[in-house]
């Protein structure tokens, strides 16, 4: 008997008096627990799915430029593009030197 099968009290359940007719309890929260199990595998799926591992199947994700390629095809001049690392906090003009 897993915990699951174990009768519940509090929030956990919407009925707490034996069903009327006799018969076993209905489970009012499965639903919910079929919807979060649902979410789960889905976005694992679509996780499995970003990473390529569909690309078996023909299934990839279009990356950047082939998603937008007017965009890249905008772009002036990019090589001119220069890229420097920002100095570390008080190592630049007007920081104060310890004394």
């Amino acid at each position: 008997m897993s915990p699951f099968d174990q009768p519940t009290t509090g929030l956990g359940t919407a009925e707490t008096s034996p069903n009327p007719e006799g018969g076993p309890k209905p489970r009012p929260l499965l639903w919910l627990r079929a919807a979060v199990l649902l979410l789960v595998v889905l976005n694992l799926g679509y996780f499995a799915w970003s990473q390529g591992a569909f690309a078996m199947f023909g299934l990839l994700p279009a990356r950047f430029a082939e998603r937008e390629p007017h965009r890249v095809e905008q772009q002036v001049r990019p090589q001119a593009l220069k890229i420097v690392a920002e100095p570390p906090a008080g190592s630049g003009p007007g920081a104060s030197s310890p004394r």
